[in-house]
Order: C-alpha cells, then sequence, then structure tokens
C-alpha cells in the first residue's frame, strides 16, 4: 500500500474511532454567519484591483466565464459551455487571439475543461476531459506546440512539484480505483492516488474550485464535507475544520440525493465551501448563504475570524465586486457585465443616482474606461491579494 493511500486510511481510521491520543486535535475555525457581515474593502485583505473591459467583435462575443488565468502581461479568458474555447487578451482588454478550437478534426479538442499555465515550460495547457488529451500552446503567439494524452478523465489538473495533480470531480472512471486526486509525474504517467470517492456523489461537483495550492501545499475540498484537506510531503491530512454554527449542514457527507431532501438553497444552511486559498496572512473561504456570496476570512496571525459581504467599492472608483470566478495567490477573480459598468458610467440606472452620490468615483471610471455599450463583453476584475 502506498504512502498517500496508507496515510488516509490511517487518518479516516482516526475520524472514525475517535482522536487518539498520539494524534493532534484537529483545528476548528468557526464563522457566525448570523453575526456581523463586514464591508469586505474594509478589511486589508485587497491591496487594489484592475478592470480589465474585454473587447467585442463579432466573432469575440463572451457570455459565461468559467475561468481566467493570468499570466505576465495577458490574460486567458475560457468558457467550456458558451464560447467552448478560450481568448487572449491583454491587460488592457485588447484581443490577441483564439487558442485552439473545439471540434472533431486536427489540432482540435472535443470538451474543454480547464486551463492553466505550467510555470515550469511558461506553456498554456488546455485540458479536454472525454478525450483525456492535454493541449499545449506557445504562450506568446498560440500556436500548438503538442498534444499529449492523459491516463485519466480530469476535470482540473495543477502543475504540483515535478509533475502534476489531476482532478477526477467524482468521475469513478474505474470502479476499482475510485479517487479524486491522481499524481502524475512530468510524463503524465500515475504515481499515486488519494481522496476516496464519496458515496453517492458520483459524477456530480459543488464547488467552484475543489484544488488549490499555495507554496508547497496542496488543498482538497469535497461535497458537504467542511474539512480543509491538506496533501503535501505524499501524505494527506485533515489541515483544519470549518463550522458555520447554525448554518452548518446538520449532517456531512451526505448523498446528493439527501441534500436535496434538507434544501440548503430555499433555507439558511451553507451546502458546500465553494473556493478556499491560502495566503500569507489569511485563509479565505468563498461561501453562499441565503442567496449570497460571501468572503469568510481567518488571519492567521491574530485568530480573528470574519463574515464580509462582497460590496460595491466606492473609495477611489464606483466599480461593483463583480461575479466570483475563480482565485490564485495573487488574485481574486470576478467579472461585471458590460450593461452594469455602462449604467455606471452613464451615472445612474433611472432608479438610482449613482453620480449625485459618487460624483468623483463616477469620474474617474470614465477616465480609465472607454464608452462601454450594454451588450459588449464583459469586465474581468483582478481584486490583488
Amino acid at each position: 500500500m502506498n504512502k498517500i493511500k496508507r496515510s488516509l486510511y490511517c487518518m479516516l481510521w482516526v475520524l472514525a474511532l475517535g482522536a487518539c491520543n498520539s494524534q493532534p486535535e484537529v483545528k476548528s475555525i468557526s464563522f457566525d454567519l448570523n453575526g456581523e457581515v463586514q464591508d469586505i474593502h474594509q478589511t486589508d485583505l485587497f491591496s487594489g484591483f484592475q478592470i480589465i473591459p474585454l473587447e467585442t467583435r463579432d466573432s469575440v462575443l463572451i457570455g459565461d466565464i468559467d475561468k481566467v488565468v493570468v499570466w505576465n502581461d495577458r490574460i486567458f479568458v475560457a468558457g467550456y459551455w458558451d464560447i467552448k474555447t478560450v481568448y487572449a487578451f491583454d491587460l488592457k482588454g485588447h484581443f490577441l487571439g483564439q487558442v485552439g478550437k473545439p471540434g472533431r478534426g486536427a489540432g482540435e479538442y472535443l470538451q474543454l475543461f480547464d486551463l492553466f499555465v505550467d510555470p515550469r515550460t511558461e506553456r498554456l495547457n488546455l485540458v479536454s476531459r472525454i478525450d483525456q488529451k492535454l493541449f499545449e500552446y506557445d504562450v506568446n503567439d498560440f500556436h500548438l506546440i503538442r498534444i499529449r494524452h492523459l491516463p485519466k478523465a480530469f476535470k482540473q489538473i495543477i502543475p504540483w512539484q515535478d509533475g502534476f495533480v489531476g482532478y477526477m470531480a467524482n468521475y469513478s472512471q474505474d470502479r476499482n480505483e475510485p479517487y479524486n486526486l491522481w499524481r502524475l509525474d512530468s510524463s503524465l504517467k500515475i504515481v499515486d492516488n488519494a481522496m476516496p470517492i464519496v458515496t453517492g456523489w458520483e459524477s456530480i461537483s459543488t464547488s467552484m474550485q475543489e484544488i488549490s495550492s499555495y507554496q508547497n501545499s496542496l488543498y482538497y475540498i469535497a461535497p458537504t464535507d467542511f474539512n480543509i484537506y491538506r496533501y503535501a510531503n505524499d501524505t494527506v491530512e485533515i489541515d483544519h475544520r470549518v463550522d458555520f454554527g447554525k448554518a452548518h449542514l446538520p449532517e456531512e457527507q451526505i448523498s446528493h440525493d439527501r441534500l436535496h431532501e434538507l434544501n440548503p438553497w430555499s433555507i439558511t444552511y451553507v451546502s458546500s465551501i465553494d473556493i478556499f486559498q491560502e495566503l500569507p496572512d489569511y485563509h479565505i473561504y468563498q461561501i453562499t448563504h441565503n442567496g449570497q456570496n460571501r468572503l469568510c476570512l481567518f488571519h492567521k496571525q491574530s485568530g480573528k475570524e470574519m463574515v464580509c459581504e462582497l460590496t460595491t467599492y466606492d473609495k477611489d472608483y464606483f466599480v461593483p465586486f463583480g461575479h466570483p470566478i475563480n482565485t490564485t495567490s495573487e488574485h481574486f477573480i470576478t467579472f461585471v457585465e458590460a450593461a452594469r459598468i455602462h449604467e455606471i458610467l452613464k451615472g445612474t440606472n433611472g432608479y438610482v443616482n449613482f453620480e449625485e452620490k459618487y460624483p468623483a468615483q463616477i469620474q474617474r471610471m470614465r477616465e480609465i474606461l472607454p464608452d462601454i455599450a450594454e451588450d459588449d463583453n464583459p469586465c474581468i476584475i483582478l481584486w490583488k491579494f
């Protein structure tokens, strides 16, 4: 039995029997979602932001955005179900080109599900799940360098140590090895696996971003499981637990059908952690509570726990927080519809006069943004940590 499996089975055995004297107690972080809610911009989480209006062309029309990757002086915007491709822009929003093409022809991918830049090769990688292929492109001119075969139908891949870690999104491709995390070497050969797929969640995923990395650690969140798992030094362990008090599900690690019986979306339960990211000073958790996106912050030095609403920034500019897309150790990334930015630049939406209350902020917005039409492509906002 490999080291990861041994550590995982040991961990599950300890959890089943209760903590033994030789095992350190798992740390718990608690958030009171019915208590005080802070303005996210009244914290020191963000050091600034950058708003990027994506250029609109007849051939480049973007609806839903599933992932954004920032690399040097450009960003890559992916839509898995809408545009089914990746567009490249510079940091001012100028269109640079399309990366790859969906289809069944030579050099085309069947089912785009993830993208990342491998910092070791500085190549943009697109993950095609159904045909288990990894497409490598030049990060500058976007030409296809090579196509590599993947050993599993991964939903997400993260460069990790000398290789990669792939995530299966609860898909038991091999019933004899029903694991979610697979460690690969640089040649994409399987080295190890971890985190058994939870019964009742086959091929169902609840989170926006199930795996994240910080320094030498990789973190994993599971459906309806409020443990944060840490994968480091060839072992998997519970790094800490999260408790949402009265908003916490009355049961954990339950089936998808049981979750629907509890109907968490119509009451006050938090059904999952959507995103977890460790930062130098904070742990951040994105959740949905009472239909609202919230960021829960844990300050690592002081131990302070905060629940924050994603409010409009109104200090120097008037900028909506936007819809969360994904996060990295450098940015929390959101998008805002062009129609929303259009009404802000106009100064009113017919019901609220923004310019009357925030004249200086609205004027500064007009200075940094071009005239944006209601049906233009959305704006990407990079909230900088």
